[in-house]
């Protein structure tokens, strides 16, 4: 038995290699930044589950998370202070995701969730609904993606109306 122990002990050690003087300098990569939009209908509501669940996906990933919420504003109501702050962080690059608990957190237009999604698109910037299933983080929308985001959108609006 100790043969057969033999063979599977480490007969050398492995340490890493040392840093270079170019490495040495680097500082580690920054987070990617990811704009988490949280919203309520009603003053009444809050944003508590939305934040949580989020929070919790951004730190899985790894992401350094900026919240966006926009308190007791209708989805149908297209100008939004915080998703206005969001998408001009998105457009300028400050922001790498975007985040929303739901599709119809964003927007409860199909028109309306298009117009952001191609906003998205032109400025590289990944979607990430994670409770539907919905993530061009990696930057790709393949066909199935796309399908899901225009029927999910169509909800959104069939919802509210």
């Amino acid at each position: 038995m100790s043969q057969l122990l033999e063979l599977f002990e480490p007969r050398t050690r492995f340490e890493p290699a040392p840093l270079t003087s170019a490495e040495q300098g680097k500082e580690a990569p920054q987070k990617p930044k990811t704009g988490i939009y949280l919203r309520v209908s009603t003053e009444d509501q809050n944003t508590d589950l939305q934040r949580s669940e989020l929070l919790a996906q951004a730190k899985f990933r790894d992401w350094e998370p900026v919240i966006y919420e926009d308190q007791g504003i209708s989805g149908a109501n297209f100008d939004r202070p915080a998703l206005n702050r969001l998408l001009a962080d998105a457009d300028a690059g400050r922001i790498k995701v975007i985040m929303a608990w739901k599709l119809d957190r964003i927007g409860r237009s199909t028109q309306h969730l298009a117009g952001i999604i191609n906003r998205l698109l032109r400025a590289e910037v990944g979607l990430v609904v994670p409770s539907q299933g919905i993530d061009t983080s990696a930057g790709s929308m393949n066909p199935a993606s796309k399908l899901q985001l225009n029927v999910l959108a169509a909800v959104a609006e069939f919802e509210r109306d």
